[in-house]
């Protein structure tokens, strides 16, 4: 199962107050590995969620080197919305 370890370097990144832990990244589809779907629920994201969703920025996928850009509804995340 891999495990995510998050790339950010910009410390005056706002985080989400109350972001849970994300899922297995093993369960993701292609849609929540780009940022397409929420990392949660696996909705799609449409072009009106794109203002409001949690951005749970670049992170780095162990198991095949690659980058994630995950993202969530701010209900999915923990937050309200």
């Amino acid at each position: 199962m891999g495990t995510l370890s998050d790339t950010t370097t910009d410390p005056g990144r706002a985080e989400h107050p109350a972001v849970r832990h994300l899922p297995p990244l093993d369960t993701w589809s292609d849609d929540q590995r780009r940022g397409a779907a929420c990392a949660y629920c696996g909705g799609r994201v449409s072009l009106a969620d794109v203002m409001d969703l949690v951005d749970l920025g670049e992170r780095h996928d162990p198991s095949d080197n690659t980058l994630v850009f995950p993202r969530a509804h701010p209900r999915c995340a923990g937050g309200t919305s």
